[in-house]
């Protein structure tokens, strides 16, 4: 039971730090990106020890996405050709 309420906190921690990932200027920013999608792999880590695949999976998804916009916000090629 506590296992379960600390992967909901942490990932209720990484989905508030995803949507609050844009900086001043109205960017993404990747250092807040990479945390969440830290948080979100805590969070998967606790549900597959707790063997709720869903949430496990639901929560990878998440990290692997906050991810991937990370890497966009800092370093992707322009696509202006």
């Amino acid at each position: 039971m506590i296992e379960d309420l600390s992967a909901w906190f942490t990932h209720e921690l990484a989905r508030y730090k995803l949507d609050h990932a844009i900086n001043e200027g109205g960017e993404l920013d990747e250092k807040k990106l990479e945390e969440a999608a830290g948080e979100f792999e805590k969070a998967a880590e606790i549900r597959r020890k707790l063997e709720r695949w869903g949430n496990y999976l639901a929560a990878r998804g998440l990290a692997l996405r906050a991810r991937v916009l990370a890497a966009k916000s800092w370093g992707g090629a322009s696509r202006e050709s």
